[in-house]
């Protein structure tokens, strides 16, 4: 078992000391007792290296991980992990090793869930309803989470779909999603990216993943291959998305191998761009 530690550095701020826990029992008394085996260390702001990493073995990465995650939730409070309060949570066993089960195929496949963590922001979010349905009844507010810093209002991520239709097209089209994750990785070796595309990263470029990641940047190649894999299904990119907008992701790539000339004529011919604004894409390019 996976024994966190910390302690304070002047320069480098809250240092990470890791121990590995393990029981002995005495041949003479029977009894047992726990060891500790050390590690390594690692600065929060920093992050573990990857040596240290390969030292922990499954469970333990489960542990740091639950362990970050609280950090991480609990600086909306102004906390610091020193000043932590544990409790205990008794799960069932089979639905625990569900959990961590869970928790590393969420990991391979691109998708964020840590189990502390999805309990931690499910029981703030559950507390925020319990108090507006608690002043609702009594016809006041409270203010009992405002009065430590916590707004009371759930917030629901605002994701602008805009260029995004791209990928939300994708998973729209009439084939299986691993046909079409396939054909995006083929796209991609193209361009010399030798990617594993799963369904669940498709999803979060549409924004519809893990609310965390709904608003995370996604890189104009992936725009592109998107719209490439579009074509091949007759759906022209530009008719989802404004074509001023797709230009810049696909120019970005073009323009490697392309003039600025070659490349707004194959973009002119390839997306039926009208000649009213084939001046204004031309601009883009340049």
């Amino acid at each position: 078992m996976l024994e966190i530690r910390t302690g304070k550095s002047e320069k480098k701020g809250i240092r990470v000391d890791l121990y590995r826990r393990y029981r002995v029992i005495s041949e003479i008394t029977q009894k047992g007792t726990y060891k500790y085996k050390r590690l390594g260390s690692f600065h929060l702001k920093t992050g573990i290296d990857t040596k240290l990493l390969a030292l922990l073995d499954t469970d333990e990465v489960l542990d740091l991980n639950n362990w970050l995650a609280e950090v991480e939730f609990a600086k909306q409070f102004e906390q610091k992990p020193d000043e932590l309060e544990k409790i205990t949570v008794h799960l069932p066993p089979k639905f625990h090793e569900a959990l961590k089960k869970l928790s590393l195929e969420a990991k391979r496949a691109n998708v964020n869930f840590i189990i502390n963590g999805a309990i931690l922001e499910n029981l703030l979010k559950t507390a925020k309803l319990v108090q507006k349905k608690v002043d609702k009844i009594n016809g006041f507010s409270s203010n009992i989470l405002e009065d430590i810093g916590i707004s009371s209002e759930i917030e629901t991520p605002k994701v602008e779909v805009g260029d995004k239709a791209l990928f939300r097209a994708l998973l729209q089209l009439d084939q299986p999603i691993g046909q079409t994750c396939y054909e995006l990785e083929q796209e991609a070796l193209k361009l010399g990216k030798n990617k594993k595309i799963p369904p669940p990263l498709v999803n979060e470029w549409a924004g519809l993943g893990n609310d965390l990641n709904a608003q995370k940047k996604v890189n104009n190649w992936c725009y592109f291959i998107a719209g490439e894999v579009l074509l091949k299904h007759g759906i022209n990119p530009c008719d989802l998305i404004p074509a001023e907008n797709f230009v810049k992701y696909w120019a970005t790539i073009k323009k490697l191998t392309l003039s600025p000339e070659a490349a707004l004529q194959e973009f002119i011919k390839t997306f039926s761009i009208s000649k009213d604004k084939a001046l204004y894409i031309q601009k883009l390019i340049n």
